[in-house]
């Protein structure tokens, strides 16, 4: 008879339920949402929730120290050393413990994530999922193993089944390894093995504790879809018609190529905020020295008007004192925005501080930035056609394109392979090992598993063909005519980049002349302001002018000096449009881009170009050291 045994599920789903409960009346944060009894909020742990949370880091590191000077102003005493520069040497010091690149815009601040670094491309070599690395290790060899050991213990009803008998008693001990590796032309190999201790009751058995090897080599290489080093190269082993989820070896470096493109722009971008914060700061000492001139003028005349008019002279009316006490207040209040700089423009302090920012330095350290170099006003004659050449040979944008357009090109190839059928040449060798024990010999038929197979009496083979045909291939159809839309694309992009090249690099000469002409208008009208300021106060000291010309030519000669100056800075900046239109500015400031330890594309065809990057030939891939970039003279 059956006889039915206790069910204990009741019990075990309570226990299960219980479980759940209390997992689920968990908080995740520290302070603890939820309470494990109740499962309700508190009103402790609700007014919790709503503290700001900050993460457990040390909050020391890499801060700047708190007790540097604080920033100069118009109101506290200025420094009388001064750090004199050179364009070059700011350059260069700009560069030096420099891995973010700063910018203006607060850019670290705003947006962190697309804060340009010198590590880019070091990360994007190492990415573990699209990086160089990443698309080398899908032809790693692959080992797998494993042990795994079980009690069975069961009942059949017709005992043939079983070997003769009705209950079933078993040990089972099985072994498992094996590596496998694919080739760069798609070949996977691979070799296995099994080895097994069998320990049960069945009556049939040869041995009542017997062992099993099993050897296996197998060799399955593609014929038509997935084969080739080219489309290996390209897609990866591994990859899908789109190539969304893996890339191959050459695209993964492709990938990096641009990624160092990216850093070069945003290093000339850099170089070209230096540049002008370099020249701003120039212009911020020229306008301060203007205004102070002018203010010392005004001041000067006010001096004389207000003698006269203490003394009740001609030329000291009550109007004529006034008139020159506020033109010199005017001009005074321009100094203190000349010194300190207001909403319109950088004053010398701001100019400075803002220089400084770029150099990484202190806002404050007991010195003064002064620039020393002077605009070096003359006519340049362009070579339009050398400059154009040079500019499609050597713009780091259109490199990038150029190289985004190869990506393409590739990805076309590899999406064609797809729309092949996917046929495959299988062969697989095994050898079978049997035996009481698993080690040693002797006169029994078997007397050991390893003995056994290290005969070869018991060898299998195997050959064949799979094929897998998608009817109508309608994915890898669309993967091609998406790759040849992406690479007509791209084709469309790199002729209009081409185009604005050409086209900024027309306006920027175009600017350029227009600078060179206004600078020669300015000197003029300065000459013209100075002698007019000569003529109005030799006329006004012999009383043959009136007064009001005299402030108006001042006025006129302070507005002539900033125009000046205004406008050679604007030559200087201009010029240096020029060289950046035409991938000259980093060369023409002797600053060159060198591929470190950490950037490694050799195999991938490099440009001869004298302007593009030079390129090491023993490379790898770690974090790259400083000294990345280099500023010679």
């Amino acid at each position: 008879m059956f006889q039915a045994r206790p069910s204990y599920y009741p019990i075990a789903i309570l226990l299960l339920l219980l479980l759940v409960g209390l997992i689920g009346c968990q908080s995740g944060r520290k302070t603890g949402v939820w309470t494990a009894k109740n499962c309700v909020p508190d009103q402790q742990s609700v007014t919790a929730t709503k503290r700001i949370e900050y993460a457990d880091v040390n909050r020391s590191v890499g801060l700047q120290r708190l007790d540097v000077a604080p920033p100069l102003t118009s109101s506290t005493e200025l420094p009388e050393e001064s750090l004199a520069l050179t364009l070059d040497e700011t350059i260069q010091m700009a560069f030096e413990n420099t891995e973010i690149l700063r910018d203006f815009g607060a850019r670290v601040l705003q947006n962190p994530d697309f804060a340009p670094g010198l590590s880019d491309p070091a990360i994007q070599a190492t990415d573990p999922n699209f990086g160089i690395e990443a698309a080398l290790a899908e032809f790693d060899a692959q080992f797998t193993g494993g042990l795994s050991y079980a009690n069975n213990d069961n009942v059949f009803n017709n005992s043939t089944i079983n070997g003769g008998s009705n209950e079933l008693q078993q040990n089972l001990t099985t072994g498992t390894f094996g590596i496998s590796k694919i080739t760069a032309t798609g070949t996977r190999f691979a070799v296995r093995g099994n080895v097994q201790n069998d320990r049960n009751n069945r009556l049939s058995n040869l041995f009542p504790n017997s062992w099993t090897t099993l050897f296996e080599a197998e060799m399955r290489q593609p014929l038509l879809q997935g084969r080739g080093l080219e489309f290996n190269r390209i897609a990866g082993p591994n990859s899908q018609p789109g190539l969304n989820f893996t890339t191959g070896v050459l695209v993964s470096r492709i990938n990096n190529d641009i990624s160092i493109a990216q850093l070069e722009r945003n290093v000339r971008q850099f170089v070209d905020d230096v540049i002008n914060a370099y020249w701003r700061l120039y212009l911020a000492y020229r306008n301060f020295d203007s205004t102070k001139s002018a203010r010392d003028r005004a001041q000067e005349t006010w001096s004389v008007v207000k003698a006269r008019f203490e003394n009740d002279l001609p030329g000291g009316e009550a109007d004529l004192e006034a008139h020159a006490r506020e033109q010199y207040f005017l001009f005074q209040g321009r100094l203190i925005n000349a010194l300190n700089g207001d909403p319109q423009s950088a004053g010398v302090l701001q100019a400075e501080a803002d220089l400084r920012r770029l150099l990484n330095l202190p806002q404050s350290d007991g010195r003064l930035i002064r620039p020393i170099d002077q605009p070096a006003v003359v006519e340049v004659a362009y070579d339009w056609y050398g400059l154009a050449q040079n500019a499609l040979d050597c713009r780091v944008e259109l490199r990038e394109q150029e190289w985004r357009l190869k990506r393409r090109e590739l990805e076309l190839l590899a999406s064609r392979n797809f729309t092949q059928p996917r046929l495959d040449a299988v062969t697989t060798y095994r050898n079978n090992g049997f035996g009481d024990d698993l080690w040693g010999g002797g006169d029994i038929p078997f007397p050991s598993a390893i003995s056994v197979a290290s005969r070869g009496d018991y060898q299998e083979w195997e050959f064949g063909l799979q094929m897998n045909v998608p009817i109508g291939f309608r994915q890898a159809s669309a993967g091609v005519r998406n790759a040849e839309l992406r690479l007509e694309r791209e084709r469309r992009i790199l002729e209009e980049q081409q185009s604005q090249v050409l086209h900024g690099l027309g306006s920027a000469m175009r600017q350029s002349d227009r600078a060179y002409a206004s600078v020669q208008v300015a000197r003029s009208r300065l000459v013209a302001a100075r002698d007019s300021v000569d003529a109005r106060r030799a006329a006004f000291e012999a009383d043959s002018t009136p007064f009001d010309q005299l402030l108006d030519a001042q006025q006129r000669l302070a507005d002539a000096e900033i125009a000046f100056h205004q406008e050679s800075i604007e030559w200087v900046i201009a010029t240096e449009s020029v060289s950046r239109e035409a991938g000259k500015l980093l060369s023409s400031h002797m600053v060159y881009l060198n591929e470190g330890p950490s950037w490694n594309m050799a195999g991938v065809n490099i440009s001869k170009r004298a302007c593009i990057i030079n390129r090491a030939d023993q490379l790898d891939y770690r974090v790259p050291s400083p000294g990345i970039l280099s500023v010679g003279q």
